[in-house]
């Protein structure tokens, strides 16, 4: 008796002979194949091991720009941060220079994620698109090139929460927001290339998704997109509906995740932070969230500057203990 891959290969010239197509002969020659030898078991085919999740964004921290702040919080949580979020003024010109700030973390072995005014409060959003203040452009990138060692990517968070009440809100002007910013950008680049710029909103600023996004200067300009995200008093409490509602506000996680892929750039959570305790699961959501979409990077803020974030004196237990649960070792 033949065996069976022989049968089907007579089966298969049987088939062409009564001019059957090969598929018909396959499936005719199968079936007599398994009446005269059985049922073939087929080779198990291996599922796909699945990809493991990455092991977590970027930990980054606010603290409030002065270094012995980021050992506190790095002591507290067990593990240094691996960057720290520093802003540099905008009262004036002078308060929204590089240098000093700069030169104060230049030895301290941290990834820096720069946030720089596009301008001060002394200053005028199209007097910036004109190109009236590219010196003072040059003149900052200059000062964090000179404090910034290695080659690495220079990081710069520049005119964020441009849908919020800052010296370039851009309601209203749009367009000039993203002359100005183009004309930061190209001065800074100007300087080096080292320099990856984000482009930064609020998520509940008081703009439109449409508006906030022809503030957008254009993907050659821009390195990564985030957004700012703050679990307030008058959002929902429940940790799960104020997680739904951050996922779905106008420029909230959706929202970044979509922008972000229309655009091809790494996202960013670029500031964020909870302040009720009885929201304390919010955490860890934010941060299942953020590994299921490799985010980037995000930055917690650790402060009780403009927003009572600060978790690292456990003044709210449950909030410092599962943010070190999700960040800590």
């Amino acid at each position: 008796m033949i065996d069976r891959a022989a049968f089907l290969v007579r089966c298969a010239r049987i088939g062409k002979s009564l001019e059957l197509n090969p598929k018909q002969a396959r499936e005719v020659g199968t079936a007599l194949a398994d009446i005269f030898y059985g049922v073939e078991d087929p080779t198990p085919i291996p599922e796909p091991t699945p990809a493991p999740l990455p092991l977590g964004p970027i930990n980054a921290v606010y603290i409030g720009n002065k270094p012995e702040d980021l050992y506190q919080y790095e002591a507290w949580l067990g593990r240094n941060a691996d960057a720290v979020q520093l802003h540099i003024g905008k009262a004036d010109w002078t308060d929204a220079q590089t240098g000093w700030l700069s030169g104060v973390w230049k030895d301290i072995d941290r990834v820096k994620l720069w946030s720089i005014p596009l301008i001060p409060w002394s200053s005028v959003l199209s007097v910036a698109a004109r190109g009236g203040y590219n010196q003072h452009y040059v003149k900052q990138a200059q000062d964090l090139l000179a404090n910034s060692p290695g080659d690495d990517a220079i990081n710069v968070r520049a005119a964020w929460e441009m849908n919020l009440e800052q010296p370039w809100h851009a309601k209203g002007q749009e367009e000039l927001f993203a002359e100005a910013l183009r004309q930061m950008i190209t001065s800074y680049h100007g300087v080096s290339k080292r320099f990856v710029f984000e482009f930064c909103p609020d998520s509940q600023g008081d703009m439109a998704t449409e508006m906030v996004e022809k503030c957008y200067p254009g993907d050659e300009f821009i390195g990564v997109i985030g957004t700012d995200i703050y679990h307030n008093d008058w959002n929902p409490q429940d940790p799960d509906e104020a997680f739904n509602d951050i996922k779905w506000r106008p420029c909230g996680l959706e929202w970044l995740k979509r922008f972000a892929s229309a655009h091809n750039k790494p996202m960013a959570i670029s500031e964020w932070g909870v302040k009720n305790p009885d929201s304390s699961d919010l955490i860890g959501l934010m941060f299942e969230w953020m590994r299921a979409h490799d985010c980037f990077y995000h930055t917690y803020w650790n402060d009780d500057g403009g927003y009572p974030g600060k978790l690292s004196f456990n003044r709210a237990p449950a909030l410092s203990d599962a943010y070190r649960a999700e960040f800590g070792q």
